[in-house]
């Protein structure tokens, strides 16, 4: 089944969002976003090969962003990365300089987007999934509201034993 089809004839649940909605009911980006969203994809890939001797592979981690008149955005995911390119800014330009499509540019402004993350050559949403451990005082709390709160004695049995489950897990 191709994928349009799929996203014409499947409904998104009251959680999605307005994005999601869209997308279910057939819209598409406005193709002036989708032109620019190509040209950046564009030369985001452009720029990694040519970037690749300057920075290695922190380049696989550059996303182009912006790019008009004398001056291209590049985002990185870390703010260290993103310091390491602004320290070799000069060195950058020159490389970029390489090719045609970058020879107008004088300036690069480096921005940090941590939900951007390069895998295997395409760019995913980096999730943090670090589940941080409840504290002694939380789990503390948590209890005491439950044993006040929940009537039923097995609901509150059982809220009490997930809620210890968890901070032991932690």
């Amino acid at each position: 089944m191709s994928n349009d089809l799929y996203l014409k004839t499947h409904f998104p649940n009251h959680l999605a969002n307005y994005t999601e909605k869209q997308a279910a009911a057939g819209a598409k980006l406005p193709k002036e976003l989708s032109r620019q969203l190509a040209y950046f994809t564009h030369l985001t890939n452009l720029c990694i090969p040519l970037l690749s001797s300057v920075l290695g592979e922190l380049s696989n981690q550059i996303q182009v962003v912006y790019a008009h008149d004398d001056k291209i955005t590049l985002a990185l995911p870390t703010i260290t990365a993103a310091n390491h390119v602004r320290y070799l800014h000069q060195e950058c330009l020159l490389a970029l300089h390489g090719h045609l499509a970058f020879g107008q540019f004088s300036k690069i402004k480096v921005i940090v987007n941590h939900k951007i993350h390069r895998v295997g050559g395409q760019i995913t949403n980096q999730k943090n999934t670090q589940e941080k451990p409840l504290s002694e005082n939380t789990v503390q709390t948590i209890t005491q509201t439950a044993k006040l709160v929940i009537k039923n004695p097995s609901l509150q049995a059982s809220f009490i034993k997930l809620i210890q489950t968890a901070a032991i897990k932690a």
